[in-house]
């Protein structure tokens, strides 16, 4: 049986002091942080389950999906430089 008072203890909430450095996050810094953990965590599960299915044609498919966002970021390179 574990004894209530260790549990209290470990979650008093009134000990616990949050480290800050004093600077201000800015909204970009914000939405940096947000994005970053909306979409990089999913990658790690949806590799996971890629490869319990497909084994070692992943990389294959990964190989194909490099070439395919190649020609998207390039098309869309040069949009943006037709528009400045």
């Amino acid at each position: 049986m574990i004894n209530k008072n260790f549990i209290d203890t470990i979650i008093d909430l009134k000990k616990i002091k949050a480290k800050t450095s004093g600077k201000k996050i800015g909204f970009k810094r914000m939405l940096q942080l947000g994005l970053g953990g909306t979409v990089g965590g999913p990658i790690f599960v949806i590799l996971g389950i890629s490869l319990g299915v497909a084994k070692a044609g992943l990389l294959i498919s990964l190989a194909i999906n490099g070439l395919l966002m190649i020609s998207f970021v390039a098309n869309f390179s040069e949009l943006a430089l037709s528009l400045s």
